[in-house]
């Protein structure tokens, strides 16, 4: 280190404490264009899961597979439902025994 051209002198780094919890809320808006952007693509992508399990029960053999394809693509509709219409306060799903 005796060689460089400059000389350099070691500054100890002083590392500021990170405060958690002050962030600005995100607006009413933003939030919203989030929940009904995501709500719509899970919706198409379960509208798309739907079809595709319809198409592959049209044979014997791609039942076994498009039947539970079906189902699980009217689950995630379901849900993108619940996460379309969703607010902060009514996110919870709850299922009875």
């Amino acid at each position: 280190m005796d060689t460089l051209p400059v000389k350099h002198q070691k500054v100890s780094e002083v590392l500021e404490p990170e405060i958690v919890g002050l962030e600005p809320a995100v607006p009413f808006w933003k939030r919203a264009v989030r929940r009904v952007t995501a709500g719509l693509a899970l919706g198409f992508v379960g509208l798309g899961m739907t079809v595709l399990g319809g198409l592959f029960t049209l044979t014997i053999v791609g039942a076994g597979i498009g039947l539970p394809l079906v189902f699980l693509g009217i689950l995630v509709m379901v849900f993108a439902v619940f996460l379309f219409f969703a607010d902060r306060s009514t996110v919870s799903i709850r299922f009875r025994r």
